[in-house]
């Protein structure tokens, strides 16, 4: 895979991490590797601006509702 992505497909993996919250769901439904992802969050400093500013908003929004919250004990590793 090229070291640059389209800009459709940067719109669907940001579009899918809004959704979910979840980057590798997100990088599957843009049909990108989450290794590239990573690299590319790393690499470029306004992609990973982009990311946090989703997945905060992911937060945000599923964390307003209880019943979408995991069970106690799942937190973040």
């Amino acid at each position: 895979m090229s070291a640059k992505m389209s800009a459709s497909r940067k719109q669907a993996f940001f579009t899918a991490l809004r959704a979910t919250g979840n980057q590798t769901l997100a990088a599957e439904a843009a049909k990108v590797s989450p290794s590239w992802v990573c690299l590319h969050r790393a690499q470029d400093p306004e992609f990973g601006r982009e990311m946090e500013e989703c997945l905060g908003e992911a937060r945000e929004r599923l964390g307003a509702h209880p019943e979408r919250r995991p069970p106690s004990g799942w937190g973040f590793l």
